[in-house]
């Protein structure tokens, strides 16, 4: 029997693929962009932010690095557990959602409309 299934596309997997590694380049240059919030006045004073410009160290930075891929790797779990997923067919659509699955028969969807 033909069904269609539908999901994500390949754009969309490689876009959740992308997010760890994206997330991992951010918390690097964390320090720096810290370093330019630093310049504007009014939070200039902030504890924390004159804490964090005032470590130099590598490994400050490859260690935000590993927090951000770790913290990308979950949310693209996250986002991936949580797509809708459905197979449509002629007699029933099935709808997968947080691995729960649903058939909802032709004639339910038909007695909606009616």
């Amino acid at each position: 029997m033909n069904s269609e299934k539908l999901g994500l596309n390949g754009f969309e997997k490689t876009l959740i693929v992308i997010i760890p590694i994206l997330m991992a380049v951010i918390f690097y240059y964390l320090p720096s962009v810290v370093h330019w919030i630093e310049m504007i006045p009014f939070l200039s004073d902030n504890q924390l932010i004159n804490f964090i410009t005032g470590i130099e160290s590598s490994w400050l930075n490859r260690g935000l690095g590993a927090v951000g891929f770790i913290s990308g790797v979950f949310l693209s779990v996250f986002i991936y557990t949580e797509i809708l997923k459905m197979e449509v067919t002629r007699d029933y659509v099935v709808v997968d959602i947080f691995d729960k699955k649903s058939e909802i028969q032709k004639s339910d969807i038909q007695c909606v409309f009616k």
